[in-house]
This record gives C-alpha cells, structure tokens and sequence, in this order.
C-alpha cells in the first residue's frame, strides 16, 4: 500500500512532468519519468499515470515503437485512471496517423469515443484534445469538411472553457482546411 508521503510527493513530479511536456521538453520529461519509475516509491496506479505520460512524450519524440509498448502495458492494466487511458488511447491514434495506419486510428478514436459516451467521463481539455485529434484524422482520410466541423467543435469547446492550447490547435486546422476547402488552385502558366 501507498504511504501519504508518497501521495503528497507525487502531484509536484506530475505537475513537472506536465510542464515539461506542454513545453516540449520531452528530454527532461522522459528523463523524470523513468527516474521516478525506477527511484520513486509511487503506487501501482501512479506509476500507471507516469507511463501514460511516457507515452506522450515518446510519441512526441517520434519513438513510436517504444510508444506502442509501453501503451500497451498501460491498457491492460485495468486499475488505470479513465483520463490517462483517454490520453493513451489519443495518442496511440496520433502515432497511427502519423504512419498511415488509418484503420488502428480509428480503433484508437473509437475507443475514446465510448469513454465519453459514459456520462461520469470528465469533459476537460482533453476533450478538446480528442475532439481536434478526429479533426486531424478525417483530414488525412481525406474528408475534409467533417474534419472543420470537428476542428470547428474543438475550437467553441475551448473557448468555452478557456483552454488556450485547444483553440490553438483548432485554429491551425480550422485555417488549413478553409485554404483547402475554399480555395481554388490556380491555373498554371
């Protein structure tokens, strides 16, 4: 069992791990990962949270092999929080669309989409996340206008909230795919 101290000493290393991965830090940020996995007395279930973790930044860091394992380990457990299997589940279908497995994209996506049909399924950034992350994949499947709509819901629902990465985000899709969808190309000389 889990002492209070290593309970209280685990927000401050979460918190670090989530800076280091919103700025990209990804070196640092797999460096305290696997130092508080291997060092750290932490719970079975924090040590699940720090893995999910771990698979943002490897993915982030184009390791996808390494991605899909350590993944894997975190989608078998069955104790895992429901908003890190979420984000796994969001990143594993990022990692399939970067390498054009479109059909294990969709899985992945299917996946989330369930867990958000539960009603108890906290609606945060990570929605907003999820909800640009199919934007994304409907433009590489090539349908252009559904992936506005959801880059378009991305960016109302961050706004909404003021979650500033999310709108972010979605205006880069949202004025990629107006260029693609209303811009004529021009005739050729």
């Amino acid at each position: 069992m889990c002492s209070i101290a290593q309970i209280e000493n685990f927000e401050p290393l979460l918190e670090k791990v989530e800076q280091d991965l919103l700025g990209y830090n990804l070196a640092e940020a797999l460096k305290t990962i696997d130092s508080a996995l291997l060092e750290t007395p932490v719970s079975l279930q924090q040590k699940h949270v720090l893995k999910a973790l771990k698979v943002q930044a490897l993915v982030s860091s184009e390791l996808y092999e390494e991605a899909l394992i350590v993944s894997t380990v975190v989608l078998r457990a069955d104790y895992c929080d429901r908003v890190y299997r979420i984000r796994v589940f969001l990143q594993r279908a990022l990692l399939y669309e970067i390498l054009g497995k479109l059909d294990k994209a969709e899985v992945e996506l299917k996946d989330v989409d369930t867990l958000y049909e539960d009603p108890t399924t906290v609606k945060d950034d990570i929605y907003g996340e999820y909800l640009y992350r199919k934007s994304s994949f409907y433009r590489v499947k090539g349908e252009d206008s559904l992936a506005l709509q959801y880059a378009e819901q991305a960016y109302a629902y961050g706004l909404e909230n003021n979650y500033k990465s999310v709108m972010a985000v979605s205006s880069m899709l949202i004025g990629f795919l107006n260029c693609l969808l209303y811009t004529s190309p021009s005739p050729r000389d």
